[in-house]
């Protein structure tokens, strides 16, 4: 831009009123320019909007324009006198900086060896603080006018700034600090709930002034302790970014940038690093494939199946994300050794790292095990990483994945399911029944027994009734997230959905299978939808949107039930404290472990409520720590191989209504004799049937005993 154009464009910018664009270009013109005096008086005008007495007091100083122009410049000066200097001095900044680097050093010990430079850097730059919050960064050199470090103008801090991020990500690269927002910006938007996966943020400024101003400004010892903040710094912030993504395969390299233009090329020269860190994880995949086909080469189907036997490795693949599925692969670990396996456990070592085809290739080949298990995912999904390993899935969820053709007609001779959605996967989706063994989610007696509780926990647990679970929305927050997430041609078929489903459940139906509600809608409202958009819609929208009315209502009335009779009502899990119905009874999240063992051991009675029946895991845990456990009645559980053919006197301890269940719950209750009867016929199928090490020992025996597993000529593909 020659100067002609910056004048233009400075005359146009203080016309729309635009100050920090116009401070911003108007300092490196007046740099420039010895003679303009209509500029020169509109910078001096903007400081003073600013509240930046301080630099406009010096420009008036350094110009000599303003004079010559015909200005009073000491009836100026003299109106520049109430303006506050805007200056920081960097003294009052020290206790933000100190608790910041503490919290740096704390989780990134690779920068250790600039905390003593980071501790002096800023002090080539002067810290600024405007009217209106901003800070601004400056450098001063003799006889020159005041150089805004970055930019006077930070749109970083802009309200309306959109940050096309969400907490899945992708993982993101972001180009310096300063006194910038764009990292904490990139870090808020990218937030995920607690507990869940997260994606990495890399911030890399070769300026280590530029750092230590960013941590002088604000208060970001959250962000900084942190661990999927990456932070390199310093000249060699590139050299570090590269180096790090080589040495840490489970760290997903950036697919989004964020580079301001005054950060030159470290935008380009990162993006240069991803592409050499993709180019080097694809060639490792592609030499791993090899090591792997090599292996399976040399043995037969046969000779997989044959390795399956006390004292061999088995891999189990789970994640940090969802707390279920590692309590679960927990268990089943815990059942493996007990019958004489060495069970290896793969999970992301921090909630931002994950399992990538390359890692998880790497930990099979090294690790041979004989059998990997997983949970809701398949070979097919891995891209080859699992090399030609038995493959057992446990089905625990009707994800999109499970509930898939593409899957059922993927399950090769090595693959192996068991779990639920049995009848649907092999009559629907193609699954192979002689390859598929029904089971639900048993019981680990390891974790779960009536063994003694400590006294002290003996009277903390004690209750009359105690509940499990978590309160994730009402029945709107479940719409309302929905119709944040999906389009809006689909609106009208959630409202419609929502409004069948409630009324259906109040004329007293119950739901097993929503699909052909959510067909039958949509064909009312002439919806083209895929076979993934009907499985979503379904499983996630339409059941759990039943589950959440069901299981509500079911509460409430052992809240009416508990606030008639002075009965002690425990909920337990994460939420309830914020309800206004049931907070009253909110007891807190608790550990699945020792502490939930304690809880059912302490409680008289448990309750078990989900639209899916009687048998499920939770009542499993609470019979076995020696709960006697109450369910609400679901017409499935009466039906062919429903929950009452594994529980033949099920009717004993079930409810259908508020009435009901405050009669069942003061029966047993007032009747010690009669709870341990009941008790004692249901933990008894329990240890029969629906233990860890019970259902391990018979699923390694039905893989061992599946057709086409013993060729010694077949090979897996």
């Amino acid at each position: 831009m020659t100067l002609a154009d910056s004048r233009k464009a400075l005359l146009a910018m203080h016309a729309e009123g635009r100050r920090d664009q116009f401070l911003d270009l108007g300092f490196r013109y007046l740099d420039e320019v010895r003679d303009d005096a209509e500029i020169t008086l509109n910078v001096l005008k903007a400081l003073v909007h600013a509240g930046l007495g301080g630099p406009a007091r010096e420009l008036l100083a350094h110009r000599h324009d303003l004079a010559a122009a015909g200005l009073d410049t000491g009836e100026l000066a003299r109106s520049l006198e109430p303006v506050p200097d805007g200056r920081v001095p960097w003294i009052e900044t020290d206790g933000v900086f100190t608790a910041n680097l503490e919290a740096l050093l704390a989780h990134r010990r690779n920068l250790c060896d600039a905390a003593a430079e980071l501790r002096t850097a800023h002090m080539e730059y002067e810290l600024h603080r405007s009217g209106d919050g901003q800070f601004h960064l400056s450098q001063r050199e003799p006889g020159r006018l005041r150089r805004w470090v970055g930019s006077f103008h930070d749109p970083t801090g802009a309200a309306d700034l959109r940050i096309p991020l969400g907490p899945s990500g992708p993982a993101t690269v972001v180009i310096g600090t300063g006194v910038s927002r764009l990292v904490d910006r990139v870090y808020a938007a990218t937030r995920p709930d607690e507990g869940a996966a997260s994606v990495p943020i890399f911030v890399i400024d070769d300026a280590l002034a530029s750092v230590a101003a960013w941590l002088r400004t604000q208060d970001r010892t959250n962000m900084l302790g942190d661990p999927r903040l990456c932070l390199f710094v310093g000249p060699t912030a590139l050299q570090q970014f590269e180096q790090f993504l080589a040495l840490n395969e489970d760290i997903a390299p950036a697919e989004a940038l964020f580079s301001p233009p005054w950060a030159g090329d470290q935008g380009r020269e990162a993006a240069q690093v991803t592409r050499r860190i993709k180019a080097r994880r694809q060639q490792a995949m592609i030499e791993l494939a090899g090591r792997h086909r090599r292996r399976a080469d040399q043995r037969s189907v046969a000779d997989w199946i044959g390795r399956l036997k006390p004292g061999a490795t088995i891999l189990g693949f789970t994640t940090r994300s969802t707390t279920m599925l590692q309590y679960s692969m927990r268990d089943i670990g815990h059942a493996f050794e007990a019958l004489g396996y060495r069970f290896t456990l793969a999970i992301e070592k921090e909630n931002h790292r994950y399992h990538s085809s390359l890692t998880t290739s790497r930990t099979v080949y090294e690790t041979d095990p004989a059998l990997i298990v997983l949970i809701n995912h398949f070979r097919h999904e891995k891209s080859g990483a699992l090399g030609a390993t038995p493959v057992l899935t446990w089905n625990q969820d009707p994800t999109v994945t499970v509930l898939s053709r593409e899957t059922g007609e993927s399950i090769g001779p090595l693959d192996f399911v068991c779990g639920y959605y049995h009848e649907r996967c092999t009559t629907e989706f193609g699954y192979p029944a002689s390859r598929f063994f029904s089971t639900s989610v048993p019981v680990s007696t390891r974790i779960f027994h009536d063994g003694p509780v400590p006294s002290d926990d003996a009277a903390r647990y004690a209750c009359d009734l105690m509940y499990v679970g978590h309160l994730h929305a009402d029945v709107e927050q479940h719409l309302a997230h929905w119709r944040s997430s999906t389009a809006p041609d689909l609106h009208p078929l959630l409202d419609a959905v929502r409004d069948e489903i409630t009324a259906l459940h109040g004329r007293g139906e119950h739901i097993a299978v929503p699909r052909p509600i959510v067909e039958r809608l949509a064909g009312a409202l002439h919806l083209d939808l895929d076979e993934a958009a009907i499985e979503d819609l379904s499983n996630y929208f339409s059941y759990r949107l039943y589950d959440i009315i069901y299981r509500r209502e079911t509460l409430g009335w052992a809240a009416e039930w508990a606030a008639r009779t002075g009965r002690v009502f425990k909920l337990y899990g994460r939420g309830w404290a914020n309800d206004p119905v049931l907070g009253r009874y909110a007891a807190g999240p608790i550990e699945h472990g020792e502490p939930l063992r304690r809880a059912y051991r302490c409680a008289t009675l448990a309750l078990q409520t989900i639209p899916g029946g009687f048998k499920h895991q939770r009542a499993y845990e609470a019979l076995a720590s020696g709960c006697t456990v109450l369910g609400r009645h679901v017409p499935p559980d009466f039906v062919g191989m429903g929950s009452a053919h594994d529980f033949p006197t099920l009717d004993r301890v079930v409810f259908r209504d508020a009435r009901e269940l405050a009669d069942l719950a003061e029966r047993f209750l007032s009747d010690e004799a009669l709870r341990r009867e009941v008790h004692g016929e249901f933990v008894d199928v329990v240890y029969r049937k629906f233990t860890y090490k019970g259902v391990v020992g018979d699923l390694i025996g039905k893989i061992r005993g599946a057709p086409n597993t013993h060729s010694s000529e077949e090979r897996c593909q």
